[in-house]
């Protein structure tokens, strides 16, 4: 749970048409890791650190990408975004801030 947004649940990162990145590129997986922008124009989840993603070398961000497109395609429908007033329709770990 990200205070004040919700809760976000991980996506599935195998490359399932349906229900993973099947449908993006190794350029889109590149780009996403790189600017936090997924290939439909939207921005990642404020829990995605693709900042710190950035800061990796070309050659090391290439080969997450051909990673992940490597794994056997898993069929997983992950749980929609939860509003912040919102009842979870699934089990989720809550990030607490230090004050």
């Amino acid at each position: 749970m990200v205070p004040g947004l919700g809760i976000f649940y991980p996506p599935n990162l195998t490359p399932d048409p349906e229900t993973g990145l099947g449908r993006w590129s190794e350029g889109d997986i590149v780009k996403a890791l790189r600017t936090g922008i997924r290939p439909d124009g939207r921005e990642l989840a404020p829990s995605m650190p693709w900042r710190a993603y950035a800061k990796a070398t070309d050659a090391d961000i290439r080969a997450v990408a051909a990673y992940l497109k490597s794994l056997k395609p898993v069929k997983n429908q992950v749980p929609p975004i939860t509003g912040p007033n919102q009842k979870p329709t699934a089990p989720y770990l809550s990030v607490v801030m230090p004050n």
